[in-house]
């Protein structure tokens, strides 16, 4: 049997190019999807220092903050959960050592590899933009800062990669077009841009 091929949500509904404010000489976002190879929850985790000693990170854990590690990324959602993220990983292998490390803290690791759609928000408007559906104080947000909240209407988690200016945000597969469509609406007035 053939290995089932993956396909963005967004695959025929996203178009690369410039739209909205296009009178400006720059525009004021870009939008780009991010293709991560493995996502996994990790649920009903231990403390934070028994964490980062189960998976071997130098880098303490801390609520609402995430992680960036050279294979994946550990991005804090809530009290005990934690998403582990990584764009270059093999998604069964992936979860497999997850399970295996955290096999004797009553810990659960789920596979969302085929379950999230991820864009990433850069420019000097994507906090404008974020701002418009979220009522979470994302201005506020630092370096490496994390929350799981409403985007729109849609349940989501947002890293803050760069204050300001730059933001992952996760959100369920089958509102990935919904999002899109929210997101590029609330990016014209500043003119945004999606890359090829």
């Amino acid at each position: 049997m053939s290995k089932v091929k993956r396909q963005s949500a967004l695959a025929g509904h996203r178009r690369d190019g410039r739209f909205g404010a296009t009178f400006e000489e720059t525009v004021g976002v870009t939008l780009e999807e991010l293709e991560l190879s493995a996502i996994a929850q990790i649920n009903g985790a231990p403390v934070e220092s028994t964490l980062q000693d189960l998976l071997r990170l130098e880098e303490s854990l801390q609520v609402n903050r995430a992680v960036l590690g050279s294979a994946y990324d550990l991005i804090w959602n809530g009290p005990g959960k934690w998403l582990a993220v990584s764009e270059s990983e093999d998604s069964a292998g992936f979860v497999l050592d997850l399970r295996n490390w955290l096999e004797h803290t009553g810990a659960t690791v789920t596979d969302l590899s085929q379950a999230r759609t991820v864009v990433r928000i850069t420019g000097a408007n994507s906090c404008d933009v974020l701002c418009k559906g979220c009522p979470a104080d994302i201005e506020s947000m630092r370096n490496g800062d994390s929350m799981a909240t409403l985007m729109g209407t849609l349940s989501s988690v947002v890293h803050c990669r760069e204050a300001g200016g730059s933001f992952d945000v996760y959100v369920f597969r089958s509102f990935g077009q919904s999002f899109w469509e929210w997101l590029t609406d609330a990016s014209l007035e500043f003119g945004y841009s999606v890359p090829g």
